[in-house]
């Protein structure tokens, strides 16, 4: 069996962290100084909390360059806030499942009989 485990905010691609620079930092020594605060993890998790980066990724119309653990760790980080539910282990384990889930290899594992990849959870026949 599979276990999925929190790791979104570990596994960050290097265009997650432009992204959250190009978002947050005003001038180039803004984002040489976020660049190297965003090597401690904690401070790391406070950066990822800003109401910024949340708005970037929703009020975005063109395609983000980022990758799915930011993008879901964020969004599930922001709406468990909004929910009074300040937890970031949990926001990172939903986050982590989300990602678990959109890959189609993910989903041949866990339902060996699919013919054909899954577009949305909601097409498991479970009957």
């Amino acid at each position: 069996m599979n276990i999925v485990c929190p790791k979104c905010r570990i596994r960050l691609s290097a265009e997650d962290l432009d992204f959250i620079s190009a978002t947050l930092a005003h001038t180039s020594s803004d984002s040489i100084a976020l660049e190297s605060l965003m090597l401690d993890p904690e401070t790391l998790d406070s950066i990822l909390d800003h109401e910024a980066l949340k708005n970037a990724i929703q009020n975005r119309f063109q395609s983000l360059q980022i990758s799915d653990h930011l993008y879901f760790y964020i969004s599930v980080r922001h709406t468990l806030l909004n929910a009074d539910l300040d937890d970031r282990d949990l926001a990172d384990y939903v986050a982590s499942l989300l990602v678990a889930f959109t890959r189609e290899d993910r989903q041949k594992k866990l339902l060996p009989e699919l013919n054909a990849p899954l577009h949305y959870l909601v097409d498991i026949d479970v009957s």
